[in-house]
């Protein structure tokens, strides 16, 4: 264990469970939409089942587990307590899901009712989170992987008030703001600043952690997230000016402030070769594929820059966004829940035996099963492979990409829930044994020497 984690002040494990169950159902419906719709998803960012399916992935899968590790992993790290931790995780879920399934809903039959809902449902549910987790971050102690945190958390909430304002811009007869700008906007506040900064803030302490490397160095931690969130602000300060600026101001910011992620990823990289655990673990390949996406994202955006008009540069922002929710984002969320599920499982039982000895709490790598783990992998690097040929030639691939994501996400569910139901079988066991145990020492309490009463 790393000295300054505060494991006592963990939540119960209900908190982030839930958003952790129910996150991979999402992955799984936007592969039943590419399988339902084919090549028509990946033709266009702007298409209504594109938009849908990407925010199931985005909002559904990846925001949901972000929630759900957030309100776990600050109490642990920065050993402040989220207020009322189970009704903000219950009431944040469920709006949450049924905003997302109503946002869906509205981008694929096009519905303005639909995405009005859905904004005041996705709304209220950050909102709620967003001011559960500042009350607790406000009085956090310092640390990297707090500033992280505080930087992470407040691009969600820039991410959201874009979203809001785009999405409302669509649905309205209003000539406003240009819809391009603000979604590009939108989503370099969400993939690069709340959840790119959220990842490299966990993965200061997980994979040290979890995968015994070396710590991340100290002139990475301090920089990255404030210099990140600079970044944004400038960025979307020269968006904003728009024609007030060179044409280049924008492209060059960003292209430098990519640098910086492709400098986290080869220093994670760097850190897992150095690590001291040199047995095999599948975790770790997710994590490889995820920071590799990171360059290749770099490289699709240069290309998109510099390329000519062409019906393959037309192709890359759908590869583009490929490489970075799929290759980036799904594969380090898949790595960090293969990691925290089976430690949380462990250190519930652990601490709910209250000091006594527990022989039926299984070994961490035993609560998912690793040829499970080791099969979901594959399926997510063919779905994964898939998807880049459908991004580049949408026909047939897409249907073999479709197949792969729902195989993929439900296999994973099924590991999680496999997690889940260990603990929920040992909790089960230990209360029927309970009342055995302590009506025997009750017995053995009143009988003489201790020894037990026989039974007449």
């Amino acid at each position: 264990m790393h000295p300054g984690l505060n494991l006592q002040q963990a939540p119960p494990i209900s908190v982030p469970f839930r958003f952790f169950i129910a996150a991979p159902l999402f992955g799984a419906a936007a592969g039943l939409t590419l399988l339902a719709f084919g090549p028509g998803v990946l033709v266009s960012r702007w298409a209504p089942t594109t938009l849908a399916s990407t925010h199931l992935v985005t909002i559904g899968f990846i925001g949901l587990v972000m929630c759900g590790a957030l309100m776990q992993m600050l109490p642990v790290i920065a050993g402040v307590v989220i207020p009322r931790p189970i009704l903000v995780s219950r009431m944040v879920h469920l709006l949450l899901v049924v905003g997302t399934l109503s946002l869906a809903a509205g981008f694929h039959w096009w519905s303005a009712p639909l995405l009005k809902l859905s904004a005041a449902l996705l709304s209220a549910g950050f909102v709620v989170f967003v001011a559960a987790v500042s009350a607790a971050l406000l009085r956090a102690r310092g640390g990297d992987s707090v500033t992280a945190m505080r930087a992470a958390v407040a691009a969600l909430a820039v991410t959201v008030a874009l979203g809001v304002f785009t999405a409302l811009e669509l649905v309205s007869a209003r000539s406003g703001p240009n819809v391009a700008s603000l979604t590009n906007l939108h989503l370099a506040w969400g993939i690069l600043g709340w959840v790119g900064l959220l990842v490299c803030g966990v993965a200061y302490q997980v994979v040290p952690m979890f995968q015994i490397t070396p710590r991340y160095p100290r002139w990475l931690t301090r920089h990255l997230a404030p210099g990140v969130l600079a970044g944004l602000v400038v960025w979307t300060a020269l968006y904003i000016a728009g024609d007030d600026v060179p044409a280049l101001a924008a492209p060059a910011w960003l292209a430098t402030w990519i640098a910086v992620f492709i400098t986290f990823a080869v220093t994670t990289l760097r850190l897992q070769a150095r690590r001291r655990r040199r047995t095999e673990d599948v975790t770790r390949a997710f994590w490889i594929v995820g920071m590799l996406s990171i360059p290749a994202s770099g490289v699709l955006w240069t290309a998109m820059q510099v390329g000519a008009d062409s019906a393959l540069v037309n192709r890359l922002p759908v590869l583009l966004g490929v490489c970075l929710l799929i290759g980036f984002a799904v594969s380090v969320v898949n790595g960090m829940l293969y990691k925290i599920v089976p430690f949380l499982v462990w250190f519930h039982l652990k601490r709910s035996a209250q000091g006594a000895a527990c022989p039926d709490v299984p070994n961490v790598k035993r609560v998912i099963s690793a040829g499970r783990i080791r099969w979901q992998f594959r399926l997510h690097l063919g779905a994964l492979g898939a998807l880049i040929l459908a991004a580049l030639w949408p026909a047939w691939p897409s249907y073999l990409a479709g197949l792969a994501l729902v195989a993929s996400f439900s296999l994973l569910w099924a590991n999680l829930a496999e997690g889940a139901l260990v603990y929920v079988r040992v909790t089960r066991d230990r209360r029927k044994r309970q009342p055995v145990s302590l009506a025997s020492a009750a017995a053995g309490a009143d009988s003489p020497r201790g020894i037990e009463t026989p039974p007449r």
